[in-house]
């Protein structure tokens, strides 16, 4: 059987910052990975008429996508 083989300066500097480091590295991973799966979508339609030719939007943090429905215009007033 080998003897070991001795712990010097430079192994445990080494190890003491090494450990650390690398269990940080494993536990953001981790987290990053959870908070992605819990990351979800809802579509959500809503049809709102408008008069006149100006809509003010507001969403508080949301990406809110805005599209033209499909068909023909209302006859204007």
């Amino acid at each position: 059987m080998t003897t070991p083989l001795p712990m010097t300066r430079g192994r445990l500097l080494t190890l003491l910052l090494g450990v650390p480091v690398a269990l940080a590295l494993i536990g953001w991973t981790g987290l990053t990975e959870v908070a992605f799966a819990g990351l979800g979508s809802y579509p959500v339609g809503l049809s709102v008429p408008v008069e006149g030719s100006t809509v003010n939007l507001s969403a508080g943090s949301a990406d809110v996508q805005v599209t033209q429905a499909a068909g023909d215009p209302p006859p204007p007033p």
